[in-house]
């Protein structure tokens, strides 16, 4: 991607875009567990 677009950080978009989506997906869908136990 980098030889055919000329632009050195072309690679990095896929990264980015992943851990985002990681981000994303995390916060909208993992409870909160602040005070409820959860070594039962």
């Amino acid at each position: 991607m980098v030889v055919a677009s000329g632009h050195i950080y072309q690679g990095l978009w896929y990264p980015i875009v992943i851990a985002s989506m990681t981000l994303v997906i995390g916060t909208l869908f993992l409870p909160e567990t602040k005070h409820v136990d959860i070594t039962k």
